[in-house]
């Protein structure tokens, strides 16, 4: 038996594409032949349970939160943490700092996996823990690898608030900051969420060559050494290539059983 109630909500949200990430009322109203007025409620129910998410002005709409946790529950069998904690484990052994996997969650990032370093003094970030798009190396790697559409926005709507003494607060920098992440391949901040912390981030690519995570190390300033910053991104740098061929690897079996 169809509900059509329910049947409508899933025609608003499957109307959403890789080239539609971001639609107007009249945008869903076309791709669904939903009325207007009953769209509106719709949405706003959506929107209340996270589904949906209203731009700013509430001109347009993009997929919410809700359906990123969900996601991460649809890959049970192929779970990027699973894939990722192994190669995690190896780096924070081998440099001896802490190493966190993080992904965007609209305008934040959000750590889903550690692994703790070996040292008495280090970096601790909780699973779920959030943080702004311009504050950190991580965040910022997230960022600089957004569509370009889609980063010029955030670019111009991120309230860049200062979270440690170190923050990049200044719209022009950040956006100078970020144009040189895809040809370095990495990103450093220095005391930009906590004093005294360093961390250093580098993209992990799926088998379509998009990033859909950062990889990054973190700890004390005053072992993040020059020489020690380039040896942790070539840690770091080796296990995203690992982590993105084994979770393509891991897919591909999935898909074939």
């Amino acid at each position: 038996m169809l509900i059509k109630s329910l049947e409508k909500a899933l025609r608003i949200l499957l109307s959403f594409k890789s080239q539609r990430k971001s639609q107007t009322l009249l945008d869903i109203s076309k791709h669904t032949s939903i009325p207007l007025t009953s769209l509106y409620r719709f949405l706003g129910t959506l929107e209340k349970h996270g589904f949906v998410k209203a731009g700013a002005g509430g001109k347009s709409y993009q997929l919410g939160p809700a359906l990123f946790r969900l996601g991460m529950f649809s890959y049970d069998s192929v779970d990027l943490r699973e894939v990722a904690k192994p190669e995690m484990e190896k780096v924070a052994e081998l440099t001896g700092e802490s190493v966190f996997l993080t992904v965007r969650d609209g305008r934040s990032s959000v750590c889903i996996e550690s692994a703790e370093g070996k040292h008495r003094v280090r970096l601790t970030q909780r699973i779920g823990a959030v943080l702004p798009l311009h504050a950190g190396a991580a965040a910022r790697i997230l960022l600089a690898y957004m569509p370009e559409a889609e980063r010029q926005n955030m670019l111009k709507t991120l309230e860049l608030r200062a979270l440690g003494p170190g923050t990049i607060t200044r719209r022009p920098v950040l956006e100078k900051k970020i144009r040189a992440i895809p040809s370095r391949g990495f990103d450093v901040s220095k005391e930009e969420v906590d004093t005294g912390s360093c961390g250093v981030a580098v993209p992990v690519f799926s088998e379509k060559g998009e990033v859909i995570a950062a990889l990054a190390s973190g700890g004390p300033i005053y072992r993040f050494t020059d020489k020690n910053i380039k040896q942790i991104v070539y840690r770091l740098s080796k296990a995203s290539h690992m982590i993105g061929k084994n979770l393509g690897l891991a897919r591909e079996r999935a898909i074939s059983q």
